[in-house]
């Protein structure tokens, strides 16, 4: 931790979560997800804009197959292509 010159602390970056945590984060359904969790998922998503648009695509992704949307995959895929 680096120190200013008045003498107060620098406060040290958050580590940034493995990418295989985030993963984790934004394919589990929201409420499995701990307090804790669903605080540092926010905090990536404030950090990384584009971490919203996955963690949308990919729960509506679940959605579809869950609960047997079939209909609705072709505007899933239109929304994708248009994330990108």
């Amino acid at each position: 931790m680096g120190t200013r010159r008045d003498g107060t602390a620098v406060p040290a970056p958050a580590p940034i979560p493995a990418p295989r945590t985030i993963t984790g984060w934004i394919t589990q359904p929201r409420e499995n997800l701990p307090p804790r969790e669903t605080h540092a998922l926010e905090q990536v998503r404030l950090a990384c804009p584009d971490i919203t648009n996955t963690r949308n695509l990919a729960r509506a992704f679940a959605d579809l197959v869950r609960h047997r949307r079939d209909h609705l995959l072709g505007e899933w895929i239109r929304q994708a292509e248009a994330a990108t």
